[in-house]
C-alpha cells in the first residue's frame, strides 16, 4: 500500500481588506528601499561576443527537419526580420542570433504544438484549440516607453493581427511583463477570444478593454478549473463549466467531454504560484498570481474505436521556488494511458501527466533581491522534476533584460544544473534526463510535440 501522502491543495491567504498575500514563510516581501538598495548596487548585465553567442544557440541537433513546419497560408504566421537599429554590436548579435522565424504547425491528431514568441508568451495548438500565454507584443514591459525602462532585445517574431485564430488566452498575474495592454486590445478586436485570468483581474478588463464582454473573462483561484469547448454551431471556443461565482446565463449547455459534434475542449486549472502582484504604487496585492494547467481532450477515432486522448501543459508564469510544486505534481500525475476508450472516460477526473512544462529560468540575480519571486535555472528543474513534466522549455529570459544575470547564463546554467543532476544517477539518486527535455529555444521556434513521442514518455511522477 504506498504510504505517499495526499496533496495539499494550498491557497493564497485572503486578508480581511481583500488583498492576497502568499501562504508560504519563504517568501519574503521586498520594498521601495530593498529595490533602491539594489538599483545602487548593480551593474548593467554582459552580453555575450558575436561568436559565444552563435556557439550557444548554434542548432543542436534536437530538431528534425519534421519538428519545423513553415506554411504561407492565409491563416499562417508571416515572418519578420529582426531590427538592429539603435543596439551595439553584441546586443544586435544576440537580437540576430536568438531569432527564429515563427510559422504555423500542421494540426494532427493528439499532438501539441509548442511555439516560443518570447518572455513568457507561447503559442500553444492542440485539437484545433489555440491558446496564447501572457501575451506580451509590445516594445517595452512598461506602461510608458520611457528611457531605462525593459525594452524588448529581441523582436517578436509574430504579430498579433498574423496569429492564428485565438481561442483562449491565460494570464498569470498583472506584472507589466506579462499583462500588456496593447496587446490585449489587439486581441480583443482581431481575436475575442476568451481570457482566463487570476481572482480580481476582471475589474481590469472592465476599466481597461472597453469592447471585450464580460462573459469573455473567467476568473479562478488556485486549484478552480474552467471547462471550455469547441461550439459545434460556430467553431468558436465557449465556456461549458466554469467556478459557482460565475453567472449560470455566461455558461453554456454543453458536455463535459469531447463528442463527434464537438470533439475537442481544454480544461485550464490555476494552480499556486509565489509571486506578488501590482500595476501602480497603490494595488499592490489587490489581484492574485497563478500558474496553469492546460489539459486538452481531443476525440479520435482508429479501427472503428472511438476514444479520447488528452494532452496538458503547464505554464508557471513568475514563481519563486515552493513545495507546492511537488503537490501538483501528485494531483496531475500520470495513472496510466492518456488515451481512454470513450465509455471508460469520467469527465471530471482525467490526470494524465503533464506533457510540456513552460518553466521561467531567467531574472533571477541579485539572489537576495530576487530568490522569493524567481527561480533560477536549478530551482527550475526542481519544478520540472516535481511537475512530473515529459518535456519543459525555459522562458523568462533573453527578451527583456530584467535583471542582472549575464544575458547567456540562464541556458548554461540549466545545462549544467542538468549536468550535475544525471552526475548522481550514477550514485542511485534521482533519474537520468534525457538529452533534450528541459531546453531553452530561439524567439519563434516551434515544435511539434507528437503523439507518438509523449505516449511512449508517459511515466509517473515519482
Amino acid at each position: 500500500m504506498s504510504t505517499e501522502t495526499q496533496p495539499e491543495r494550498v491557497r493564497a491567504i485572503r486578508k480581511s481588506d481583500g488583498t492576497f498575500r502568499n501562504p508560504w514563510p519563504a517568501f519574503v516581501e521586498r520594498g521601495l528601499l530593498h529595490v533602491m538598495k539594489w538599483k545602487w548596487s548593480s551593474s548593467a548585465p554582459k552580453f555575450p561576443k558575436p561568436h559565444e553567442v552563435h556557439e550557444l544557440f548554434a542548432p543542436k541537433g534536437l530538431l528534425t527537419a519534421d519538428d519545423h513546419v513553415f506554411l504561407r497560408r492565409h491563416h499562417g504566421i508571416c515572418p519578420r526580420k529582426s531590427s538592429s537599429a539603435h543596439r551595439t554590436p553584441q546586443e544586435s548579435s544576440w537580437a540576430s542570433e536568438w531569432f527564429h522565424n515563427a510559422a504555423l504547425c500542421e494540426d494532427r491528431k493528439g499532438q501539441i504544438s509548442v511555439t516560443w514568441i518570447g518572455h513568457s508568451t507561447f503559442l500553444v495548438q492542440c485539437g484545433g484549440i489555440n491558446m496564447l500565454t501572457d501575451p506580451v507584443f509590445s516594445t517595452h514591459a512598461a506602461p510608458m516607453k520611457l528611457p531605462g525602462t525593459p525594452k524588448r532585445m529581441v523582436n517578436v517574431p509574430v504579430t498579433v493581427e498574423d496569429l492564428p485564430r485565438i481561442d483562449v488566452v491565460t494570464i498569470s498575474h498583472n506584472h507589466y511583463d506579462h499583462l500588456d495592454t496593447q496587446s490585449v486590445q489587439e486581441l480583443v478586436r482581431e481575436h475575442n477570444p476568451i481570457f482566463v485570468v487570476p481572482l480580481n483581474m476582471k475589474r481590469w478588463f472592465q476599466g481597461t478593454i472597453q469592447l471585450l464582454d464580460e462573459s469573455r473573462v473567467v476568473e479562478l483561484d488556485w486549484w478552480e478549473e474552467a471547462t471550455l469547448q469547441l461550439c459545434p454551431t460556430t467553431g468558436r471556443l465557449i465556456v461549458v463549466e466554469a467556478p459557482s461565482e460565475m453567472s449560470t446565463e455566461l455558461v453554456h449547455n454543453l458536455p463535459r467531454q469531447p463528442t463527434p459534434e464537438a470533439p475537442s475542449l481544454v480544461r485550464v486549472s490555476a494552480v499556486p504560484a509565489q509571486h506578488w502582484s501590482m500595476r501602480t504604487g497603490f494595488d499592490r496585492y489587490h489581484e492574485l498570481w497563478c500558474g496553469f494547467v492546460a489539459r486538452f481532450s481531443l476525440l479520435t477515432s482508429q479501427n472503428d474505436a472511438t476514444s479520447i486522448v488528452t494532452r496538458s501543459v503547464f505554464h508557471a508564469g513568475d514563481t519563486g521556488y515552493t513545495a507546492a510544486y511537488k503537490d501538483v505534481g501528485k494531483v496531475y500525475q500520470s495513472t496510466g494511458s492518456c488515451t481512454q476508450p470513450l465509455a471508460d472516460v469520467n469527465p471530471s477526473a482525467t490526470p494524465f501527466g503533464v506533457d510540456i512544462g513552460l518553466i521561467p529560468i531567467g531574472a533571477y540575480e541579485p539572489r537576495w533581491m530576487m530568490s522569493p519571486q524567481h527561480v533560477d535555472p536549478i530551482e527550475a528543474l526542481q519544478i520540472h522534476d516535481d511537475i512530473g513534466a515529459k518535456f519543459s522549455i525555459g522562458m523568462h529570459w533573453g527578451t527583456f533584460i530584467l535583471t542582472d544575470e549575464p544575458v547567456d547564463e540562464p541556458p548554461k546554467l540549466l545545462a549544467k544544473a542538468l549536468d550535475d543532476a544525471n552526475k548522481t544517477v550514477s550514485s542511485g539518486r534521482g533519474r537520468e534526463r534525457r538529452p533534450g527535455e528541459f531546453v531553452a529555444w530561439r524567439h519563434g521556434e516551434l515544435r511539434n510535440f507528437t503523439s507518438e513521442m509523449l505516449d511512449t514518455l508517459n511515466r509517473e511522477t515519482k
